[in-house]
This record gives structure tokens, sequence and C-alpha cells, in this order.
């Protein structure tokens, strides 16, 4: 058990999401660019944390943190 400020908040682990119908399969993607367009469309956008980008959202009060982006 943690007693430290916040711990109530502490990151917890998610389940694994795979993409793709077959739930555990491959996926494939194509990535199409016309080169006519100076703004084009897509969907989807990753991001990682990494133990900088962890170490200062622990240092956010709970309510700060509240106030971050929120997966949609």
């Amino acid at each position: 058990m943690c007693s430290a400020p916040g711990a109530e908040h502490a990151w917890q682990a998610l389940p694994t999401v795979r993409p793709g119908p077959a739930r555990g399969g491959g996926a494939d993607a194509t990535v199409v660019i016309d080169p006519g367009r100076t703004r084009q469309r897509y969907t989807g956008v990753g991001f990682s944390l990494d133990e900088t980008s962890v170490s200062n959202l622990w240092k956010l009060t709970p309510a700060e943190r509240d106030r971050g982006p929120q997966a949609r």
C-alpha cells in the first residue's frame, strides 16, 4: 500500500487492446499521400510516455492531472 499524496489516483494497468477484427491478429495499414493537397485527413495517432513524462505527470496535483487530455 502506498501512502504517497495522490496514491489513490495511481496509474493502473489496462487490458491489452489489439486492432483488427481478429482481436489479437495482425493489422495492416495503407498510407496514401496526395502531393496535390496541402492538408490531408488522417485517423489515429499514437504516443508513448517515457520516464520523464511520467515523472512530470506525478508532479501535478490530482486535479491538474484530471484537467489533462482524455482518451475518447
